[in-house]
């Protein structure tokens, strides 16, 4: 669950300085099997290609995968570049039959609000 990532991801990513993203493969039964950086950025950015991502799912023969990236600043809205990268990673993902389980960002709950965001759970994957 989206939750279950924040909850295992958020005190590696959540006091961070820069951007990082990383990809977590799966098995089938949702278990990981590997978390991997896949880059570090700057303060309020990072970069990673479609490629770069599905190689670690691919080496790793997950039928799942999920990525995760930290926002700094702790706010959790997701930026153009990140809805991008997601609607083009799942049409690779689904031409390729995995299945993208999701894409967190990682802040800092605030005020009442969760410390995450989740494409899945916002119906954009």
């Amino acid at each position: 669950s989206s939750d279950a990532l924040y909850n295992f991801l958020a005190p590696q990513l959540a006091h961070l300085s820069t951007e990082k993203l990383f990809v977590l493969t799966m098995h089938g039964n949702g278990k990981l099997i590997r978390m991997r950086e896949l880059s570090s950025g700057s303060s309020n950015q990072t970069v990673a290609s479609i490629s770069e991502i599905l190689r670690p799912v691919l080496i790793d023969k997950a039928p799942n995968f999920a990525i995760a990236h930290n926002h700094p600043s702790g706010e959790t809205t997701p930026s153009i570049p990140d809805k991008t990268l997601t609607k083009n990673l799942a049409k690779a993902a689904h031409t390729m039959g995995l299945t993208f389980i999701d894409h967190i960002i990682i802040g800092r709950p605030n005020d009442g609000t969760q410390g995450y965001y989740s494409f899945m759970e916002e119906g954009e994957i």
